[in-house]
């Protein structure tokens, strides 16, 4: 791909300005201009991510790295958007920004020959393939969350039916609960035949 021959140096400028608009998607003004100016990543982990990711992202997307090199890079962004509460639309919208921000920074390039816009729209397919790749990032990250609530939900259902003495738990029977009158009644019928043998 030739796109380091197309945007050349406005590449940084881009970048810039992706994370301004990133930042933006946030709600508050107060909100946009603390991820924006404050640079301990610590106080500031959110606009650190950004000011880290975003560049390197555009980097790998100019630079014509594969999907799992970019998907990998996308990550921590992605793993941040998918525990705020953004619509899966809300979370992954931004990586559409970088085809505006392509028409910003080429002005009248684009025009100027066939080549530079048939390298444009091989950017915009590229965007695509990154926004398919954040959506899925996006996806599995909320499918871990949710794992995670219904796990504790199980768990803590389990320990207040063990408490009341309705259902135990066993484990060698490869299933979660079972009704405890039913396990009583398999450890008795176990127990009577262990008995019959040993007779």
């Amino acid at each position: 791909m030739e796109f380091k021959a197309l945007f050349g140096n406005s590449r940084e400028k881009m970048a810039e300005r992706w994370i301004t608009l990133v930042a933006g998607t946030y709600p508050a003004r107060r909100s946009q201009s603390f991820f924006l100016n404050e640079k301990d990543p610590f106080a500031n982990p959110v606009g650190h991510t950004l000011r880290t990711v975003l560049p390197e992202v555009l980097k790998g997307l100019v630079e014509g790295l594969g999907d799992e090199e970019l998907e990998k890079l996308l990550d921590p962004l992605i793993r941040i958007r998918a525990v705020q509460e953004f619509t899966p639309k809300e979370a992954v919208t931004f990586v559409f920004y970088l085809k505006d921000l392509a028409r910003e920074a080429l002005g009248s390039k684009i025009l100027e020959d066939k080549k530079n816009q048939s390298l444009l729209y091989a950017f915009d397919k590229r965007v695509d393939d990154l926004s398919l790749i954040a959506f899925s990032l996006y996806m599995a990250c909320r499918e871990q969350i949710w794992s995670f609530k219904s796990r504790h939900v199980v768990e803590r259902s389990i320990n207040l039916l063990e408490k009341a003495d309705i259902l135990c738990e066993v484990e060698n029977l490869g299933v979660d609960i079972l009704p405890q009158r039913i396990f009583r009644k398999m450890q008795k019928d176990a127990a009577e035949k262990k008995e019959a043998i040993t007779n």
